[in-house]
């Protein structure tokens, strides 16, 4: 039997080499073992390919610095006998599944409006107990828990519409699979946001935006003046590491911005569940050689100042460089897009899923500032002011436009009172 290796989509539309020798299959007739690399870089990201399945190569279609479109075919592997079987078993419970949901899909399209209220009210678990149905997993995944005489169906899944994951399998063998399934306990099922069940948007329009989301004009002349003082001592310190800074100390206050909505509970637009996120892994839109990249600071709310400059040098340089990995990508919490280098002033960004929310910060300006003055002849005078916009689009099924508008205002008078923000930090 002869599956053939596809190359699915990681980061980009293409996958190119060079490639690492030790993962490169250059000839046909060569035995490979299950996950051992294939292929590895893509145009913008790090990532590796890796075999689902014992076998032979057989033919490969694509030579070392071939440049690879998504969907195309790799190589052609001969299975071994004990795979075959599996490989067929699997093939066939998808077309199953695949039909199901198809007969699900089309059940709710005109759902009762009674159904649709108790959707929106319940809160249900939706992971697979275990032993109670067929366990949905990889062919790749099956396979290791038939190498130790594990039945999958005994095993929770974790991973997307309950499928169990190699890091399940790995947990249950080593009777940790209780650990890996806490991650939950932040869950909110968040009862006082039933409400938004009547607010929400239809699925189409996944991300709603709320119009308080702060068109936010700060007067950040004490910050500038802050950060020319520290630039005699630090030279590459910009002005983006206090406004991320400023936002991870503002969200201890509302920690509700730093959520993910969960997927598998949303349906037709809307949300029964969220997580709050308990690390602030800030994503950082960089403009590289390559295009708009998009990797995160982790654990933002434990870093000072000069830690976060220092990482976002190293972030720009890595994605200069091409060498941005998907751990580099991998669970932000927020988004934080600066234009400010671009000459934009104020621009409304889109929320990256499963975000629920991303601020914009435009350039910093100088503009005349009306200041109240009883000593002038007029009353008043105006005063030269460096100003910076923010605006912060929230996704209005979790994030209500008062809660974003206090978080705005949270962060914006640590920008204008920097003194606060360096106290503030622990």
């Amino acid at each position: 039997m002869l599956l053939r290796s596809q190359l699915c989509k990681i980061a980009s539309q293409t996958f190119r080499g060079p490639m690492a020798a030790n993962y490169v299959i250059i000839s046909a007739l060569r035995f490979l073992d299950v996950y051992e690399k294939l292929w590895k870089q893509t145009d913008k990201a790090v990532a590796e390919i890796p075999s689902t399945h014992d076998g032979v190569i057989k033919k490969l279609h694509f030579n070392v610095d071939d440049v690879c479109l998504v969907g195309h075919a790799l190589a052609e592997i001969e299975l071994d006998d004990d795979v075959k079987a599996e490989v067929q078993s699997s093939s066939s419970s998808s077309s199953s599944e695949d039909e199901e949901a198809k007969k699900g899909a089309t059940q709710h399209r005109h759902p009762a409006k009674h159904d649709q209220h108790h959707h929106h009210q319940g809160h249900g678990n939706d992971h697979a107990s275990p032993g109670n149905s067929k366990a949905l997993a990889t062919p790749a995944v099956r396979h290791i828990a038939k190498k130790h005489g594990i039945n999958i169906n005994e095993i929770r899944g974790t991973g997307k519409g309950a499928r169990v994951t190699k890091e399940d399998v790995l947990s249950f063998i080593s009777g940790s699979q209780s650990a890996s399934t806490t991650h939950k306990l932040d869950a909110h099922h968040a009862p006082t946001h039933q409400d938004h069940g009547s607010k929400a948007a239809p699925a189409g329009l996944q991300f709603p935006r709320i119009a308080a989301l702060t068109g936010d004009e700060i007067d950040a002349s004490n910050l500038i003046e802050l950060r020319k003082m520290l630039k005699k001592t630090y030279n590459s310190l910009t002005l983006l590491p206090f406004f991320v800074k400023a936002a991870s100390l503002s969200m201890q206050e509302y920690p509700i911005i730093n959520s993910h909505f969960n997927p598998e509970t949303c349906d037709e637009g809307y949300i029964k569940e969220y997580v709050i996120k308990k690390d602030h892994n800030f994503t950082i839109a960089i403009d590289s050689k390559d295009g708009l990249t998009v990797p995160n600071i982790k654990k933002v709310q434990e870093k000072s100042i000069l830690q976060i400059n220092d990482e976002l040098g190293f972030l720009r340089q890595k994605a200069e460089q091409g060498k941005l990995g998907p751990n580099d990508f991998a669970n932000g919490t927020f988004s934080v897009s600066s234009v400010g280098n671009l000459g934009g002033t104020y621009f409304v960004p889109t929320i990256l899923r499963p975000q629920v929310s991303i601020m914009a910060i435009g350039r910093a300006r100088k503009i005349a500032k009306y200041v109240e003055d009883p000593q002038a002849p007029e009353g008043y005078r105006f005063t030269p002011a460096d100003t910076i916009n923010i605006s912060i689009s929230a996704d209005h099924r979790i994030l209500d436009g008062a809660t974003v508008a206090r978080f705005a205002g949270k962060m914006k008078n640590l920008i204008e009172n920097p003194n606060l923000m360096l106290i503030s930090m622990s």
